[in-house]
């Protein structure tokens, strides 16, 4: 496949799962203010309390989570992470349509909805995810507590 091909491919994927994320999880996700970002959490953060009340579950329990992040350029599939005794961290590997999935390391208790934001303008402010490449990680500091 030549250069200009894959280019093109990967440009039709990426308009297609934008399209999808909107047509989905649009009226579902979380407005990330004021970068017009949406996030969409598989599983619940620590914080919805009323879910993980619906869920029997406690927010001790939200160790790990998975989300889909739509910015205006694509959507990534994001695994999210927190260990009290591990460095904040996150890294990134292309699935076989190059849909870009981000590993997110947490220095915390458990999975918050502001400590994923903060970790992703960090993120975001670095440069990344467009300057990623094929798993690149990179250092982020400590993320902010939010609220």
């Amino acid at each position: 496949m030549s250069h200009h091909c894959a280019v093109s491919l990967r440009k039709r994927c990426r308009r297609a799962r934008c399209r999808d994320f909107d047509r989905i999880f649009r009226a579902k996700a979380w407005c990330i203010e004021p970068e017009g970002w949406l996030l969409w959490n598989v599983h619940p953060f620590a914080d919805e309390r009323e879910l993980l009340a619906r869920l029997e579950l406690t927010p001790d329990s939200c160790t790990t989570a998975d989300a889909y992040w739509r910015t205006r350029a694509d959507v990534y599939f994001v695994q999210i992470l927190a260990s009290r005794v591990a460095r904040p961290c996150i890294e990134s590997r292309r699935g076989p349509r190059g849909m870009l999935t981000i590993t997110l390391g947490l220095a915390a208790l458990r999975v918050e909805l502001g400590p994923v934001v903060a970790a992703l303008r960090r993120a975001h402010a670095l440069g990344l995810p467009r300057s990623w490449s094929h798993r690149s990680p990179a250092r982020l500091g400590r993320p902010a507590k939010l609220g």
